[in-house]
């Protein structure tokens, strides 16, 4: 008896859910320009997104996937995305994003779900324009003199004028060193 739930308790632990384990972190920045750091990311409760190209259907996953950016305005059912791949490749299509499902049910909308600092979060994809999927933070870099920014309202760089980029930022990778105080060129 005994040898037997050992042996039961020893299979089960080889069994696969056949889920993702590794967590899905990205940012989702909204239509208000609004940023999100979500953990835990699905998209109606898979890590998939699917995507329209013509008569073809691609499951793309979450893993896969660098950016998605949602183009042009709100729509009831279907949105053109343009997706980057981690592996360089850029591909367009169409996503669903909701729209009737009955008469008597009404409209149902197509959202991404998640956890972040405050809790359970939810946002449909109608309202979304960008989503970053990373293992950091999102900064605003200058390409000219290549200093990094937090401040999420900064278009240009404060030194020279140029136009800043958005950057994803690995914190658990990067040494970080306090600046000097800037008294000294007073």
């Amino acid at each position: 008896m005994l040898r037997n739930v050992l042996l039961v308790g020893l299979l089960s632990l080889g069994i696969s859910t056949g889920t993702d384990a590794k967590e899905v972190r990205a940012t989702i920045i909204d239509r208000d320009g609004n940023r999100f750091e979500v953990r835990d990311l699905k998209l109606e409760g898979q890590k998939v997104l699917f995507l329209v190209r013509g008569d073809e259907r691609s499951k793309l996953r979450f893993r896969e996937i660098r950016k998605i950016e949602f183009i042009g305005g709100r729509s009831e059912e279907e949105m053109p995305v343009r997706v980057k791949l981690r592996d360089g490749r850029l591909l367009e299509g169409t996503v669903y994003v909701g729209g009737l499902v009955g008469y008597v049910r009404g409209a149902r909308l197509v959202s991404f779900t998640g956890h972040t600092d405050l809790g359970k979060f939810t946002i449909p994809l109608r309202d979304v324009r960008e989503v970053f999927f990373y293992g950091g933070v999102l900064l605003r870099r200058c390409p000219k003199c290549g200093r990094m920014f937090e401040q999420k309202d900064y278009k240009f760089c404060p030194y020279d004028g140029t136009k800043l980029e958005l950057v994803e930022v690995d914190t658990t990778k990067m040494d970080t060193l306090e600046a000097r105080p800037d008294t000294l060129r007073r």
